[in-house]
């Protein structure tokens, strides 16, 4: 994942690439203002050691966002299915639904907890068909499925 970090991002200065486990961080305590994690949930053994991580390396009043696929999304189907064919990282995945992700989050000890969702729209290769699908799949899963799509949800490091 560091060399497609990297080779997506090349040409970018002030980046660093930094090689560590999600259960423990290579960074001091209170360290950062904000982490962002995507998609790292569903592969932890442990997940709420990685919420608990994450709250370590935040300064007081930093902030948590992080996002995962939705247990019942169309992103978190295909992936089972890869999973089931023989894709070994999708084979122990496990995907969350919205509260359940919040409760890890809350239990880390993080507070002004807030969930909305992302990409509603179906996994599609086809750059000419998602963007015909992507706006009304997003409009329709906001609005009558929001448990489909990528439950986000963010947290604040109490002061």
């Amino acid at each position: 994942m560091l060399r497609a970090a990297a080779e997506r991002l090349s040409g970018q200065s002030g980046l660093s690439w930094v090689r560590g486990r999600a259960e423990a961080l290579p960074f001091r305590g209170e360290y950062f203002d904000a982490v962002l994690a995507v998609t790292i949930l569903c592969f932890a053994r442990e997940p709420r050691a990685v919420v608990s991580e994450a709250f370590r390396v935040l300064r007081p009043g930093g902030r948590l966002v992080i996002s995962e696929f939705g247990r019942f999304s169309s992103w978190a189907f295909v992936r089972r299915l890869r999973g089931r064919f023989g894709s070994e990282p999708w084979r122990r995945a496990r995907f969350f639904r919205p509260r359940d992700l919040a409760q890890v989050v809350h239990g880390a000890g993080f507070t002004d907890l807030s969930q909305s969702g992302a990409v509603f729209y179906p996994p599609i290769r086809s750059p000419r068909l998602l963007d015909t699908a992507r706006g009304a799949w997003s409009l329709l899963g906001r609005r009558c499925w929001p448990g489909l799509g990528l439950p986000v949800v963010s947290g604040r490091r109490p002061s």
